[in-house]
């Protein structure tokens, strides 16, 4: 990138403030280098997977990467941009240094960095006209804002001033430039070797992963028949029967909807596939602690009057593709594009049908475990995630046979003890609580502490749960803590007296669920100073015994449903087994109707 043109290169001694300059640049180029590279492994990731996840991604959105990573802006002719930027920040940044050693051309950098520039107001325009931002993209934003600062101090001008000149410079001065685009072509074509490469390995390894989730599916058990009433696609008697859990916001669910539909055009025999929602928003998901996806609500509901009218998969079809955009107005464009009854469709969205039908969807996720989106029942085994075309292809060979093999799953196994009056020898007959209002469950928790640093698996159940507690079920301490324990968990059990016994056991919970039993105790003094005073003037005795004298009623996690237990089998709730799914399921279950409880228990399989 040798220039020979004087008044483009640097010739003369630096001062301190153009060599901080240069090295200032320098620096941003690498910064650059290792966000591109790092969102060129997320995009392998999210190719080889159908789900990129990471920490920093979610820093800047709910969504993390995941839309950057989905968008037909995220490739250019199947390359990602972000080799692209890869290529180009090794260039700026080799400017740089070559401006240091006196080699180095002026103009090649300032269009360099306006070419980034532009690049950047493009995908930032993009990222604001479908409401989602990843955090590492607005890094390379920054990066190459600040790459304005750094040229103007190194060279004394901004990159766009005198751009006419600059332009008849890098024309001029050929050789350079051709060596430049020589290096960008060089870095992106190992690049692309690299990515390809790594894709190829990591599809290796993807069968592995899935051979691990269907053992995992196997482990947990078949799950109730869910079909009913579900919009299906596909021969009865397909290889595979895939039912999902989707939510029309979530660009995981876009990619695997596209991917089911792939198969569903390439082999019609393979795949039965039905449809139900389970938004990510607590508008309509009490098992949701916020507005996640906030379009997802109304969508549902838009695809559920589709579905009375004969055209749910015409509308599912063109709200993933219309992902970027699902306001009032897009989603009444498209039921008005697909053929829709407009006065019965603006009805059906307020009728309050419209509401039973997505709530029932939902418990009805909940009550196989669905946390997240997307998710499946195949062949009446759950899995979390999404599944690649090749990957339901591979399954289609043990899949089915496994899962006539799997035994039932301990829900169903519960639904079923659910209908007998003594679900338990030696269980009373009577429920150890007053029933609750009808079709608003109780969850009773015992939950036993010791001495031991270590709080018992089952605080950390009832913590997780006490997210969505007061929205779908009333969670009922029984603390056990033994007489005259005050140290270890027996201190974190006996300040939850005193939070019980004050009326504030919710918040004292979520601050009980630390690592160790000293941490939590630390936790609860300090943002619950009164539960100190409690214990200090011995307020937590009468609750202690009382909680004693109530608790060893059921084993396990017990939900009443109009006076009749729901028991979890023992052992169902561990620290290293639980991930705020069982008793979420237990909710769901207690909360649809008895008579629908004892069908889904009776035929638990498709």
């Amino acid at each position: 990138m040798d220039s020979q043109a004087g008044a483009d290169s640097a010739t003369t001694r630096f001062t301190v403030g153009q060599l901080a300059s240069h090295l200032f640049g320098l620096v941003l180029a690498l910064a650059g280098i290792a966000d591109a590279i790092y969102l060129t492994l997320l995009k392998v990731e999210n190719d080889v997977t159908g789900k990129a996840d990471s920490e920093i991604c979610r820093l800047g959105s709910a969504q993390g990467c995941a839309v950057a990573l989905e968008s037909p802006a995220s490739s250019v002719f199947g390359i990602p941009v972000s080799l692209f930027a890869l290529a180009a920040y090794v260039v700026i940044g080799a400017s740089f240094v070559l401006l240091l050693l006196r080699r180095g051309s002026v103009p090649l950098l300032a269009s360099l960095i306006l070419g980034a520039l532009t690049w950047s107001a493009a995908l930032a325009a993009y990222s604001a006209s479908v409401g989602s931002w990843c955090v590492l993209c607005i890094g390379l934003y920054i990066v190459n804002t600040l790459l304005i600062a750094a040229h103007r101090f190194a060279t004394g001008q901004f990159p766009w001033s005198r751009l006419g000149a600059t332009l008849g410079a890098l024309v001029r001065d050929s050789l350079t430039t051709l060596k430049a685009a020589a290096t960008f072509v060089v870095v992106v074509v190992i690049g692309v070797y690299v990515l390809n490469s790594q894709i190829a390995r990591g599809r290796e390894l993807r069968l592995g992963l899935d051979a691990r989730r269907l053992d995992a599916a196997v482990a947990i058990g078949r799950q109730p028949n869910l079909w009913t009433g579900a919009p299906t696609l596909g021969p009865v008697d397909a290889t595979l029967s895939v039912l999902k859990f989707s939510d029309f916001q979530c660009p995981h669910c876009r990619r695997y909807y596209e991917q089911v539909e792939a198969v569903v055009e390439s082999d019609k025999a393979l795949l039965r596939v039905g449809f139900r929602h389970f938004p990510l928003s607590s508008d309509c998901n009490p098992f949701i602690p916020d507005r996640f996806h906030e379009r997802a609500c109304p969508t549902a509901r838009a695809a559920i009057c589709a579905e009375s009218q004969g055209r749910f998969f015409e509308f599912a079809h063109g709200a993933f593709e219309g992902q970027s955009d699902l306001s009032d107005s897009k989603l009444a464009a498209l039921a008005s594009e697909i053929g829709l009854d407009d006065a019965a469709f603006k009805t059906c969205l307020v009728a309050p049908e419209t509401d039973a039908r997505l709530r029932d969807d939902i418990l009805l996720g909940a009550l196989v475990g669905v946390q997240g989106t997307p998710a499946s029942v195949i062949e009446g085994l759950f899995f979390e995630g999404g599944f690649r075309a090749e990957s339901l292809k591979g399954l289609a060979a043990s899949l089915p046979e496994r899962a006539k093999h799997a035994a039932p799953s301990p829900l169903v196994a519960a639904l079923r003890a659910m209908r007998v009056a003594d679900v338990r020898r030696g269980s009373p007959t009577e429920p150890a609580v007053t029933p609750p209002r009808a079709g608003f469950p109780v969850l009773e928790q015992p939950i036993t502490f010791s001495s031991n640093d270590v709080l018992p698996p089952s605080l950390y159940a009832a913590a997780e749960f006490s997210l969505a507690a007061g929205t779908v079920a009333e969670l009922r301490l029984h603390l056990d803590v033994p007489t005259g324990c005050t140290e270890g968990g027996c201190a974190v059990g006996r300040r939850l007296a005193c939070a019980v016994a004050l009326g504030t056991p919710l918040p004292a919970l979520r601050l009980a669920a630390a690592e160790t039993a000293s941490a939590a105790a630390q936790q609860m003094d300090q943002k619950l100073p009164e539960l100190a005073a409690c214990l200090a003037t011995a307020r937590d005795t009468s609750i202690l015994d009382r909680a004693r004298s109530t608790r060893a009623r059921f084993e396990g996690a017990t939900l009443l449903v109009d006076g009749r237990p729901l028991v979890l089998p023992p052992g169902a709730i561990t620290r290293e087994r639980y991930t705020g799914g069982t008793l979420q399921q237990a909710v769901a279950g207690a909360i649809l109707s008895m008579d629908r409880l004892s069908a889904i228990a009776e035929n638990h399989s498709l």
